[in-house]
């Protein structure tokens, strides 16, 4: 009797091994799957991304990603957890619970961290996804082209049209993402030869030219920005003047595109609301651009004049829209001080996510959400990036830098593309800085060995 004990017992352990290493095998496609839907449907990918979250969590992988991150980046880590405490305690003191319950749930998707930190260690499993994240964004470019040349019409998604050809991701997003995306093909092309340099830098040209084709500005200036941190880190260290030359080649590239180019009329809009300039011309691209960026403008000052309303602890998690329509009501805003706007317009968020911290959360909010991105942005700027042959240092802090240059014009946290992407990069970049440290410890480990 106690044998066939033992038996059932071993053999019910065996099965549930079995079971959770084929959960664990089945985390990867998961996320491979998640990424070739990503730019075309958000429920495909979501659905994808909630099998590899669970999958991860029943796998004990996800369990094991906690632990690797904490142990590697123990700052970033209490960041991580600081924010999102303060997230949910601002529900207490929030002005409208039932829309911050909302905003919470949609937070979702940074769990998958963990998971990503542990299914992306081995490196043979990193570029088989970054593969499938790369087919992915390049099968929407072609997609953008049949929508410039008329062949597929969107009607489903703002910002997206056959002027603004952005595919189901939508001109708020498509600067982050593809910026971050090109920024990384050109530091991944410096480490090949030949004509996989040119094919891979030829993908972060076609990125770059969709980017500036598109109606955001923000995704100008992040795009720009990233292109220029990732030469001035490659050259870092060696003559001054080489990398000097490259960025101002790029810069003046930069500055030609945006004036006689695609942007010019985005570009020039933006300059005559800040200066206070005349307009010359009579242009209906330019008008409609002058009347985004004062409407831009109209929402800053409107969370300014709330925040002054509640100092202190702000509106809490989900109180904004409803802190909009108690300033109106109050009548204590001036609604023609930006651009002649006659109504009452209220809205979601301010368009900027350190104006959203500042409102929700007070003081505290904004610190904390200026922690958190210093951190992960330290976490990769710290690594000798010339080393990092994949590239996690190089994903690890293009993914913080452009969340916290996109954070001045959106609310980058919780735009759904850029936010979901920048997570899946930073998990798969901590995972790439944990397999170097683990090989760089082993042969350390080795060498003292060997020496013994």
């Amino acid at each position: 009797m106690d044998n066939f004990n033992l038996d059932t017992s071993s053999s019910a352990s065996s099965w549930f091994v079995r079971l959770q290493g084929l959960l664990a095998y089945s985390v990867l496609p998961s996320f491979c799957i998640a990424a070739l839907c990503f730019p075309f449907s958000v429920a495909a990918s979501n659905l994808a991304l909630t099998v590899a979250l669970m999958f991860a969590v029943l796998s004990g992988g996800w369990w094991q990603g906690i632990r690797i991150f904490y142990a590697r980046s123990p700052l970033l880590g209490v960041c991580f957890i600081s924010y999102f405490v303060l997230m949910i305690a601002g529900l207490l003191w929030s002005m409208d619970v039932h829309w911050g319950l909302h905003i919470l749930g949609r937070q979702w998707f940074w769990l998958l961290v963990p998971a990503l930190i542990a299914s992306m260690t081995d490196k043979q499993r990193r570029n088989i996804f970054l593969w499938a994240v790369s087919v992915g964004l390049t099968a929407n470019l072609l997609f953008c082209v049949l929508q410039i040349l008329g062949y597929v019409t969107i009607t489903s998604v703002q910002g997206s049209s056959i002027n603004d050809a952005t595919g189901y991701i939508g001109h708020i997003g498509f600067g982050v993402i593809y910026g971050v995306w090109a920024a990384w093909l050109i530091f991944i092309g410096l480490h090949l030869q030949g004509i996989k340099r040119w094919c891979i830098w030829g993908l972060a040209c076609w990125g770059y030219i969709m980017v500036f084709a598109a109606q955001g500005r923000s995704g100008y200036v992040v795009a720009l920005l990233l292109v220029m941190v990732v030469l001035f880190k490659l050259f870092q260290g060696i003559s001054i003047l080489r990398p000097l030359a490259m960025i101002f080649g790029v810069l003046v590239l930069t500055i030609s595109i945006l004036f006689f180019g695609f942007g010019k009329d985005r570009v020039y809009g933006a300059w005559i609301v800040i200066s206070g300039a005349n307009q010359s011309v009579a242009d209906q691209r330019l008008t409609l651009s002058k009347a985004a960026i004062n409407y831009r403008l109209y929402m800053w000052k409107t969370a300014l004049s709330v925040w002054s309303d509640h100092k202190l602890i702000g509106v809490g998690t989900g109180g904004f829209p409803a802190a909009v329509r108690a300033i109106y009501d109050e009548g204590n805003l001036d609604l023609n001080a930006f651009g002649g706007h006659e109504q009452k317009i209220l809205m979601a968020h301010p368009h900027n996510q350190y104006l959203l911290n500042l409102v929700r959360w007070g003081p505290i909010g904004l610190l904390s959400l200026c922690a958190l991105l210093f951190f992960w942005i330290k976490e990769g700027w710290a690594e000798p990036w010339d080393r990092s042959v994949a590239g996690g240092a190089v994903l690890t802090s293009l993914s913080g830098l452009a969340l916290a240059v996109a954070g001045l014009f959106e609310p980058s946290m919780e735009e759904h593309f850029s936010a979901i992407f920048v997570v899946l990069l930073l998990g798969t970049g901590l995972a790439q800085n944990h397999d170097m440290i683990q090989k760089q410890e082993t042969e350390h480990s080795q060498r003292n060995q060997t020496m013994r």
